[in-house]
């Protein structure tokens, strides 16, 4: 079973792509055979990071189709896809037409910061996936929503049990990377990945 992982919002500057270059990278160290995905044709912020990530094309259904084509032959047992902010509508369209082989594990992920309209655009991303998609949710440092914040209060709610708090592992689009920060927060969604464990739910 290949397991495919991807990150994104349909807003941008939430910390997507620095969060999943580092959780690619603590995947790596925690002996996981992982391979990095750029999927923003525009400006390849993954691969500035991590010279070692794989350019993809998400900007067409046929770019959509190759990478879970070529999901089936690599290598790797783990694929980390860092999506651009437009990817959300692609994702949409593909899944309309098109489901997921019985051999890929896809598990989504976003990423919210304090922002109001990063979690407006974490809902629209989640929308974008179709019911068989193992969805999760990524937050990362939000803290405690304030009684008033009901959008993110009503996101975390609906996908209780399957969230992992991380802390800001870095300024956006570092190209130091700090995996060992963000082990000890990755662990328990590694071990969720594998189906030995679920991760906690935060507030």
């Amino acid at each position: 079973m290949k397991t495919l992982i991807i990150f994104g919002n349909a807003v941008g500057g939430v910390g997507t792509t620095t969060t999943a270059v580092h959780i690619s990278a603590a995947l790596q160290t925690l002996g996981f055979s992982v391979r990095l995905l750029d999927g923003d044709v525009a400006n390849r912020t993954a691969t500035r990071m991590c010279p070692s990530a794989v350019p993809v094309d998400l900007s067409s259904l046929d770019g959509m189709r190759q990478i879970f084509s070529d999901l089936g032959s690599s290598e790797a047992d783990t694929c980390v896809l860092d999506a651009p902010v437009s990817a959300h509508a692609i994702f949409k369209r593909f899944f309309t037409s098109n489901h997921l082989s019985p051999g890929i594990h896809l598990l989504v992920g976003t990423v919210i910061d304090q922002t109001e309209y990063s979690v407006a655009g974490a809902v629209a991303w989640m929308e974008a996936f179709p019911e068989e998609a193992e969805n999760f949710l990524i937050v990362n440092s939000i803290g405690t929503p304030e009684a008033s914040d009901a959008r993110r209060r009503q996101l975390q709610s609906h996908f209780a049990g399957r969230v992992v708090k991380i802390p800001k592992l870095g300024e956006p689009n570092a190209r130091k990377l700090n995996p060992e920060k963000a082990i000890p927060f990755i662990t328990p969604f590694a071990k969720w990945m594998t189906g030995l464990d679920q991760p906690n739910d935060t507030d």
